[in-house]
C-alpha cells in the first residue's frame, strides 16, 4: 500500500462513519487539497471499509457494532493488500458518489447534464452524481442551490427525501437540522413516516431528523434573503450581533468579536459577504458600540458610559 492509500485508510477509520468535527474537516479539507489523487485514495478507502464490514460483521448498522470494530478499522492497510477484498471493493466503487466541496468565502457551481445545476455556498461538501437520468444530491455540510428543468433529482436527508423536475430550491445543513426554501416550481417532501407533502414557490420548511416542521409561506423579501449569498451578500432580518459574527466568520478567515451586552443587539439588513470591517463601520455608529480594528480581528463592544 503507497503512502497515499495508507493515509486514506487511517481517515476512513479515524472517522468511522460519522461526520467530522470542525478541527477534522479542515485537517481532512487541507490533505485532499494537496494532491489530486487524495480524493480517488479516500473513496476507494471507504468502499474496501464497506466490503469489510459486509463480509466480516455483516450489514449491520454503525450503531450495532462491536466496541472491538475499531480496532479491526487498524487492519484496513493488510486488508487492503488482499486481492478478494479489493475485488469486493471494486464493485462497492460504483456506489460510491463523488464528493464535492467549497472552502471558506468559496462558491462553485456544478452542472449535471443539461438540466440541473447545484450551486454550492461557502464551506459546503455534498456527494452528487447523475446516473440514468436522475441526479441524486446528498447534503453533507453547509449550503447550496439547486436548479432543474424538466430533470429528475432527489436530495436524501436523513429519513427525508426531497425530490422534482422543475423547481429551483435554496437548502441549508446546520448538524442534524436543514432548511428548504422553494424558491420557484413544485418540490415533493417525504418525511419519515412515508408521508408527502408538496412545496411550491415561496414556501420554507425546517427539516429536523426526518420530521417537517414550521412551514411557512414568505414574502418576496423573505425568498430574496434566502438567495441573498449567491450575489455574495449576506442578508441579517433582526439578528443579533452575536448571530451576524458567526455568519461572517463562514465567509472570512478575519475574525469578527463581539463582547459582552453587544452581542444582543440587534441588527437588519443587506451587507457584503467578505467586508466584515465595513459591516461592524456601520453598525458600531448606528448602535453606539466601541470598534477596534487589528489586521487579524474585528471587535465590537458597548462603549462605556
Amino acid at each position: 500500500m503507497n503512502s497515499i492509500d495508507q493515509a486514506a485508510a487511517e481517515w476512513v477509520a479515524r472517522l468511522d462513519g460519522r461526520e467530522p468535527t470542525a478541527h477534522e474537516r479542515s485537517a481532512l479539507d487541507a490533505w485532499l487539497a494537496e494532491d489530486v489523487r487524495h480524493l480517488g485514495a479516500l473513496a476507494r478507502a471507504e468502499a474496501i471499509a464497506t466490503a469489510y464490514e459486509q463480509s466480516v460483521v455483516g450489514a449491520r448498522p454503525r450503531s450495532a457494532r462491536s466496541p472491538g470494530l475499531n480496532r479491526r478499522w487498524a487492519m484496513m492497510g493488510g486488508l487492503a493488500a488482499g486481492v478478494g477484498v479489493l475485488s469486493v471493493a471494486g464493485a462497492w466503487m460504483t456506489s460510491v458518489d463523488p464528493s464535492y466541496a467549497t472552502d471558506r468565502g468559496e462558491t462553485r457551481t456544478l452542472a449535471f447534464g443539461d438540466g440541473v445545476r447545484v450551486v454550492l455556498n461557502t464551506e459546503t461538501r455534498i456527494r452528487a452524481k447523475q446516473a440514468g437520468g436522475l441526479c441524486r444530491i446528498e447534503p453533507l455540510q453547509g449550503e447550496i442551490m439547486v436548479e432543474c428543468r424538466s430533470a429528475p433529482f432527489v436530495v436524501p436527508f436523513q429519513k427525508t427525501r426531497i425530490e422534482g423536475e422543475t423547481a429551483a430550491f435554496n437548502l441549508r445543513r446546520v448538524e442534524n437540522r436543514a432548511v428548504l426554501t422553494v424558491l420557484g416550481g413544485v418540490v415533493r417532501v417525504t418525511d419519515r413516516d412515508g408521508r408527502g407533502h408538496t412545496l411550491e414557490g415561496g414556501e420554507q420548511v425546517v427539516i429536523l431528523e426526518g420530521a417537517m416542521q414550521h412551514r411557512v409561506h414568505l414574502d418576496e423579501a423573505a425568498v430574496a434573503r434566502a438567495e441573498a449569498w449567491r450575489s455574495g451578500m449576506i442578508a441579517l432580518e433582526n439578528a443579533t450581533l452575536a448571530e451576524a459574527a458567526a455568519e461572517f466568520g463562514r465567509y472570512n478567515q478575519r475574525l469578527l468579536v463581539v463582547e459582552g451586552r453587544a452581542r444582543d443587539e440587534r441588527v437588519t439588513g443587506l451587507f457584503a459577504a467578505r467586508d466584515p470591517e465595513g459591516f461592524a463601520r456601520s453598525v458600531a455608529v448606528i448602535s453606539n458600540l466601541s470598534l477596534s480594528v487589528t489586521p487579524d480581528r474585528i471587535t465590537l463592544s458597548k462603549t462605556a458610559s
